[in-house]
């Protein structure tokens, strides 16, 4: 049993709670690579809010963890791929209006989405939701942008490399094939310097991209790793909760 569990309370735990702040994992349903399901990043969104809310909690934050959103935004390079679900980025700012709507109806002003995707960008999402609902805070938490992440791997790897497959590990190593069976997570960038430099954007198509849809390399991948990064993330993503909740005032003093 998760303290802060939704999916697992009952209408008589919350009946009378106040809850200080939601956190909504939010993941993607797609390949990665030949060794990871394709709920890797519904697992990892699931596991570090989990986690991040049982230290929120430890600390004296009320809160509750909704059940993940499995889908995210994709790319057209993906369209093509079996299994892969996308959903548009109108969708998903459906979605998320829809869920803020819930909340704020039950005075629950705060919400922190723990996103474990690279294509879901969250940021026009939070924006057309301020103009709607003014009162209510939306922090979204790129887990895998912690800065400890270069701190502890040397390579972690864009998509099902190192990283991910270190996490994994750590959290749901019985889903984790064996590196024998994993791909070498090798890729190819543009063909054009702009695109590959950042400052001018196209999606990418991702059988084009990868030959099995890993970019990085798996293999330098531990579950002691995986956990050093998650137990690292989840403690600051523990203190951000806690300093939301208890705080009004996010911004400095002049």
């Amino acid at each position: 049993m998760q303290r802060s569990n939704l999916s697992q309370k009952t209408y008589k735990d919350l009946r009378s709670t106040v809850v200080d702040i939601a956190i909504l994992p939010w993941g993607a349903t797609e390949p990665h690579g030949y060794h990871l399901p394709y709920g890797t990043d519904i697992y990892e969104s699931k596991g570090i809010s989990f986690r991040a809310a049982e230290l929120a909690s430890d600390r004296g934050v009320s809160s509750i963890v909704l059940p993940c959103i499995p889908y995210g935004v994709q790319n057209e390079g993906q369209r093509n791929i079996p299994g892969c679900i996308n959903i548009r980025p109108t969708t998903q700012l459906a979605i998320l209006v829809d869920i803020a709507t819930s909340l704020m109806g039950q005075s629950i002003q705060k919400l922190v989405i723990i996103n474990s995707h690279g294509g879901n960008d969250f940021k026009f999402a939070i924006r057309e939701l301020q103009l709607t609902f003014p009162d209510m805070l939306i922090v979204a938490v790129d887990w895998w942008r912690h800065p400890v992440v270069k701190q502890i791997f040397d390579d972690p790897g864009d998509h099902a490399g190192a990283l991910e497959t270190s996490v994994m590990m750590y959290i749901k190593p019985e889903l984790v094939t064996s590196m024998d069976e994993a791909g070498s997570g090798r890729s190819v960038g543009f063909s054009i310097d702009a695109l590959n430099e950042g400052w001018a954007w196209t999606p990418r198509d991702w059988s084009k991209v990868s030959e099995d849809t890993g970019v990085g390399d798996p293999r330098s991948a531990s579950h002691e790793l995986g956990k050093a990064v998650v137990d690292a993330i989840t403690n600051d993503i523990a203190k951000l909760v806690e300093r939301l909740a208890s705080d009004a005032n996010i911004y400095q003093k002049f």
